[in-house]
């Protein structure tokens, strides 16, 4: 039996979208407007004092050149993105137009592994003619983790056409999404027909009750016989 993972990337930020659309509040599109010229002002603070530092003539210049940088990154890391962060989402959803809070709730949405509200993110972005190298590759790797294998090729073979792949990324999933989507499919085709069984041939499950809610588990017994009754003797027994 196929199995399938998810992917997990680490990077900034996460993200549940909304199904309603608020209304931003003045107070947060001022704050959003604030911190995102303070993040530009580090960038390029950080930026120069990088150039200074490699221009210093003497030990005790670059030693002060040094600390400032480390304040500068010090705020930018502890301050402005944990900021624009908690931002991101409630102005990207009053203002789809304002890409630069989408991408930061798709990179937001990617982190947490929520790839269903990535991809939606994704849709959002390039409707609002967003087709960054970062949409094109989250996009892609989103709909691989949701099994959306042909989209997944489909999205990273535009971006490898376009020059915007990053190997780091997308480029990662791009062969693996066309051999999964043939692999899906006969998948599929097997869930299916098991779907249909009835009586003993009906594959055993079972639900455990979490503080989260229920889970169900489907038990492969026609291709692990051994390791289903051993799992299904320890719930019999209350182990579980």
């Amino acid at each position: 039996m196929l199995t399938l993972r998810p992917v997990s990337t680490a990077l900034l930020f996460s993200f549940i979208l909304s199904a309603t659309v608020p209304v931003l509040a003045a107070s947060d599109a001022e704050e959003w407007a604030k911190i995102s010229t303070r993040k530009t002002e580090l960038i390029t603070k950080l930026k120069q004092l990088q150039q200074d530092y490699r221009a210093a003539k003497t030990p005790e210049d670059q030693e002060k050149i040094a600390d400032e940088f480390e304040k500068s990154r010090t705020e930018f890391v502890s301050q402005v993105l944990p900021k624009l962060s908690e931002l991101a989402p409630k102005v990207f959803a009053a203002d789809p137009k304002n890409t630069e809070a989408g991408e930061a709730a798709l990179e937001l949405a990617f982190q947490g592994n929520r790839y269903d509200a990535a991809v939606k993110l994704a849709d959002q972005l390039t409707a609002a003619g967003d087709e960054s190298p970062l949409v094109q590759n989250m996009a892609g790797i989103s709909l691989f983790a949701i099994h959306e294998f042909d989209k997944a090729h489909e999205v990273l073979s535009a971006a490898e056409k376009s020059g915007k792949l990053d190997p780091r990324m997308g480029g990662r999933y791009l062969e693996s999404s066309l051999e999964y989507a043939e692999m899906w499919k006969k998948e599929q085709a097997i869930r299916a027909k098991e779907e249909k069984l009835q009586g003993e041939e009906q594959l055993p499950r079972v639900k455990f009750e979490t503080t989260k809610g229920p889970i169900v588990f489907e038990l492969f017994e026609n291709e692990a016989p051994n390791a289903v009754a051993n799992f299904v003797s320890l719930v019999e027994s209350k182990t579980y």
